[in-house]
């Protein structure tokens, strides 16, 4: 088990260690070892599997503050995930995007994800994670600073994206927002009538 310890923290470290400090690293090793134990992954869980010498409520706590800590470098890490991601080889200019609302990670959270398909799976390596009772900001502005990170994110990148959304986001002010200030390719399917 040492061994598997040892590996993904080194992993880790190469694509994560510079934008990462190094008990943000051993937190993330942990976390990574706890959800590779199986499911679920709600806080509780992953706590219960974290490989520790200490109590569960001290375990609890931790996953607590590391995934509500507001000082990780998250766009640092997205990039890093797309690394990783386009490195599995998805090739060609338009890369498509699956976007998708309403995605419940559980807790009473809402998550906006940004996901690149690869052999039938949809990696994600952006999103947005809030709940409605304590959104700083209305959803369409969760979602919109979203959407102009993808285009950063890939900007260093010969990529151009290509916007899968569900047909929630069949609104016309969305539409122009992509087309006219993000430049972005989208497909949205038009609501049918029920």
């Amino acid at each position: 088990m040492r061994s598997v310890t040892r590996t993904i923290r080194e992993m880790l470290k190469r694509r994560f260690g510079s934008a990462l400090r190094s008990t943000q690293l051993t937190n993330l090793t942990l976390l990574a070892l706890a959800a590779l134990h199986g499911e679920p992954l709600q806080p509780a869980a992953l706590a219960r599997r974290l490989q520790t010498q200490t109590t569960f409520r001290h375990n609890e706590k931790r996953v607590h503050r590391f995934v509500g800590n507001r000082r990780l470098p998250s766009t640092a890490i997205y990039d890093r995930l797309l690394g990783m991601i386009l490195a599995l080889g998805p090739k060609g200019k338009l890369i498509p995007l699956t976007t998708t609302d309403e995605t419940d990670p559980h807790g009473g959270c809402e998550a906006n994800v940004a996901a690149i398909t690869h052999q039938g799976r949809a990696l994600p390596f952006a999103f947005s994670i809030f709940r409605y009772d304590r959104m700083p900001a209305s959803q369409s502005v969760i979602e919109r600073e979203n959407y102009r990170l993808i285009p950063c994110l890939l900007r260093f990148h010969p990529l151009q994206p290509k916007n899968i959304m569900d047909r929630g986001y069949a609104d016309i002010q969305l539409i122009r927002y992509f087309t006219q200030e993000l430049n972005a390719h989208h497909i949205t399917p038009a609501p049918g009538n029920d």
